[in-house]
């Protein structure tokens, strides 16, 4: 699974060549701080993933 998805791009209409994407803008999830509405979670089995750095895997 994970080569044939090896240098494409995901849209929502499928898997595309690189040179297929043109002009894009980056999505805004990804600069949004949306701190202010973070709860911790009550059971410490659930903190877990706190101070995980934010990735793409």
């Amino acid at each position: 699974m994970q080569s044939e998805r090896s240098g494409k791009i995901q849209t929502v209409l499928g898997l595309i060549e690189p040179d297929e994407l043109g002009i894009t803008l980056t999505h805004e999830h990804a600069l949004i701080d949306l701190s202010c509405y973070f709860v911790m979670p009550e059971e410490a089995t659930e903190r877990w993933y706190i101070d995980k750095p934010v990735t793409m895997d």
